[in-house]
């Protein structure tokens, strides 16, 4: 019997969640056991691309949730006879544990679970605490998502970690020895938003490019959000402004990686970023703030206190020193460990497991 599947989701920007999904939804296609469908808006660059691999395209508004596209979803899954709803991150979440309420099954995945001492995020997390009561399974992007979301004392007992996943490129050159180029680019894919640590990697940069003698460095960042005008404007009264170029949203993001030397990130927290993974995959040295989601990603990445200029500027410099033969080493980890053909198999056996 063929199973029915509707995966939601909030987004479908630029961003690692789409990607795993656009993944996870061409993989369904391709197997006669499955039915796929999709819940998303209408952003670029992955509403086409999900309606293209879907057997049908729903519209939801990004982020949110609304009572009438809910009603909506409630037709849409009786109509098609879903047998399941897989939501993708926390807005989606609301939707598809509502629909628990009238007898479908469902399955939720994360993609990020933050502890923050804040009062929006304690009630964020209560409201989570509930919902999870009403979800058949839980998927975990990484172990440290899954530790936070024991330590926020959510119900995880009908929980599984499975990371996102990436297909592996055997092609792509290994990382050039960095001591010897006198020209250095450091860059990061990245959602120009206030979580990601944007203006801070800025900062360190500037302090970095003040000091650095040996290498002539720059900076740059691929990818949209609503703090794009912001970080242009303030990179605008900095005295490495002409060093820092902001490419946008990228087309080709493996000839953006191949073409820079160092990956970084100086984001606050992660679930299990994608992007991350894409530059292992591509050879390139991790240059990365020490936070859930990087911190356990891989052995040999390298780790820079987040708030700490001058930590940020030594790991710099071991980068350079070592970061050769880390990036070998991360990308046999990544074959071992993110190879995506078995974490999409790990999905579908969550899927199948339900139905039975």
């Amino acid at each position: 019997m063929t199973q029915k599947i509707l995966l939601i989701t909030g987004r479908s920007d630029s961003g690692g969640g789409p990607k795993h999904l656009l993944d996870l939804l061409a993989s369904l296609k391709e197997d006669p056991s499955f039915d796929a469908y999709i819940a998303s808006p209408l952003d670029a660059p992955f509403y086409k691309a999900f309606k293209e691999q879907a057997k049908e395209h729903l519209y939801i508004p990004s982020r949110k949730f609304s009572f009438k596209h809910f009603f909506k979803l409630k037709r849409f899954v009786r109509d098609h006879q879903i047998n399941i709803v897989h939501s993708h991150g926390r807005a989606a979440g609301l939707y598809s544990r509502a629909l628990s309420i009238f007898g479908v099954k469902v399955i939720h995945t994360f993609h990020g679970v933050h502890v923050k001492k804040t009062i929006s995020e304690f009630f964020k997390n209560t409201i989570e605490r509930l919902l999870t009561r009403l979800t058949q399974k839980l998927i975990f992007v990484s172990q440290e998502e899954m530790n936070n979301a024991q330590t926020l004392h959510y119900p995880i007992d009908n929980g599984v970690v499975i990371s996102n996943g990436i297909p592996i490129n055997q092609t792509n050159e290994l990382t050039q020895n960095l001591k010897g180029k006198k020209c250095l680019k450091m860059g990061t894919l990245t959602r120009l938003e206030e979580h990601k640590g944007n203006k801070v990697l800025i900062d360190h940069f500037n302090d970095l490019y003040q000091v650095e003698k040996n290498h002539q460095i720059s900076l740059h960042l691929a990818g949209e959000g609503p703090d794009q005008m912001k970080l242009m404007a303030y990179s605008q009264t900095l005295s490495c402004r002409d060093a820092i170029i902001f490419h946008g949203l990228v087309q080709n993001p493996d000839q953006f990686l191949e073409d820079i030397d160092i990956f970084v990130s100086a984001s606050k927290s992660e679930g299990m970023p994608y992007a991350v993974l894409e530059a292992m995959n591509h050879r390139r040295p991790c240059l990365l703030s020490d936070v859930p989601g990087h911190r356990h990603i891989a052995p040999q990445v390298i780790l820079f206190k987040q708030d700490n200029a001058n930590d940020f500027a030594a790991k710099f410099q071991e980068t350079i020193e070592r970061g050769q033969e880390k990036a070998q080493e991360n990308f046999l980890f990544l074959k071992e460990n993110y190879d995506i053909n078995q974490r999409l198999q790990d999905i579908k056996e969550v899927y199948l497991g339900l139905s039975n």
